[in-house]
């Protein structure tokens, strides 16, 4: 193999293995996580388990009034394939200067319908109240070398 088509190779080969080569590297730690997920469609049947939600690390804006844009709080969320979000909550400064961005691995609870006990509550104001699923007791947050497929 030439000098060139191993160069070629070596992002393949770092994307394949990186998660081995972290994981070998550091101490082990006890987590019942299940595989990495970066679609919706996988998320609904793991609610209240700890998984990895892979996708691009983004600020949140939060909507003050009822019209025009949000106002940027301190909160993140986790933008997977296809452009659906999964909530992270607020967020220290640190984590928005390293991750934003940046295509990461966040393990923690999911919160697949956080507002579903406000709603089965029977309070009028309820009813409506709908939202993104939400990622609490945050473990981890990693950079992946492998962009989303």
């Amino acid at each position: 193999m030439s000098i060139r088509a191993l160069i070629l190779t070596l992002p393949l080969v770092g994307c394949a293995l990186g998660p081995i080569l972290k994981e070998s590297t550091q101490p082990m730690q006890q987590s019942t996580a299940t595989s990495a997920i970066r679609t919706h469609s996988r998320l609904e049947p793991l609610d209240g388990r700890e998984i990895v939600v892979i996708g691009t690390f983004r600020k949140s804006l939060t909507p003050l009034k009822k019209r025009g844009p949000g106002e940027f709080l301190g909160h993140a969320h986790i933008e997977m394939d296809g452009g659906f979000i999964v909530e992270l909550g607020k967020r220290a400064p640190s984590e928005f200067e390293s991750y934003t961005g940046q295509v990461v691995g966040v393990t923690g609870t999911l919160d697949y319908d956080p507002y579903k006990h406000a709603r089965e509550s029977n309070a009028e104001h309820a009813r409506v109240i709908s939202g993104p699923p939400q990622l609490h007791d945050i473990v981890s947050i990693e950079v992946r070398l492998c962009p989303l497929r």
